[in-house]
């Protein structure tokens, strides 16, 4: 995907709005049990085995494939929030993500659809087999694989239970992920922080403000900025002086 500058592989967030019970247009996801994603092709198409996977750029893939996929809305988190019975009774499926969230998600999907009135059929892609790396999906096994077809993906090893992600993708993400003890920080001779407001606000570096709604949050930042901005103390603490 590309950007309206031309970044290509950019991410371009849409703002939901669904129509509340009085018939006013609201923004923000649906109830809950939420719908699946591609509920419409589900509803037209009730004959095909059905791919879930995570997210719709991999049910997008499936269907340029010419497959029928569909997904829970809101990420790997909500399968448990979301209402699966448009397949009941349906072959399925499950492509899971090559990480423990992945086989999470794809284990709860799946209890969710043995507990549905008529049972779906499931079976789960072997990704373990796949050689994928940590957190591959069927994106990035397309990717390596340019002329598979639906044929093929739906010919890939399967397994009744979605097990463990594969170990050694994981291995190498810990490789990845420098680790360093708290004593080897310590003696990395790590300096002590620069402070726009002493022991409050850190310069070079972010801070959160959390808190209850209409609490003041808003009217913290501003005042804090403001602070900092003019050089006035806040809170009876001095402020360093920044450049305009």
């Amino acid at each position: 995907m590309t950007d309206k500058q031309g970044a290509k592989n950019a991410k371009i967030s849409i703002p939901y709005f669904h129509k509340d019970a009085d018939g006013h247009f609201s923004m923000g996801g649906p109830g809950e049990p939420r719908p699946l994603y591609a509920g419409d092709r589900l509803a037209r198409d009730k004959v095909s085995i059905v791919i879930v996977v995570e997210g719709p750029k991999c049910v997008t893939i499936i269907e340029r494939l010419g497959g029928l996929g569909t997904c829970s809305w809101g990420g790997a988190g909500q399968a448990t929030k979301t209402d699966w019975s448009p397949l009941a009774g349906r072959d399925v499926l499950i492509w899971p993500d090559n990480d423990p969230a992945g086989h999470k998600y794809a284990s709860d999907v799946a209890s969710k659809l043995q507990q549905l009135n008529l049972p779906a059929s499931v079976t789960f892609v072997d990704v373990a087999k796949l050689a994928l790396a940590a957190k591959g999906d069927v994106a990035d096994w397309l990717a390596a694989h340019p002329g598979a077809t639906l044929h093929d993906v739906l010919a890939l090893p399967r397994v009744d239970a979605p097990g463990d992600p594969d170990v050694d993708a994981d291995a190498d993400a810990h490789e990845r992920v420098p680790i360093i003890s708290l004593g080897d920080l310590i003696d990395s001779g790590v300096k002590d922080p620069e402070w726009l407001i002493e022991g409050f606000v850190p310069a070079h570096a972010r801070m959160f403000i959390a808190g209850q709604p209409k609490n003041g949050k808003s009217w913290l930042a501003l005042c804090l900025a403001v602070a900092i901005l003019s050089g006035k103390p806040f809170l009876g603490e001095s402020t360093k002086d920044t450049p305009s």
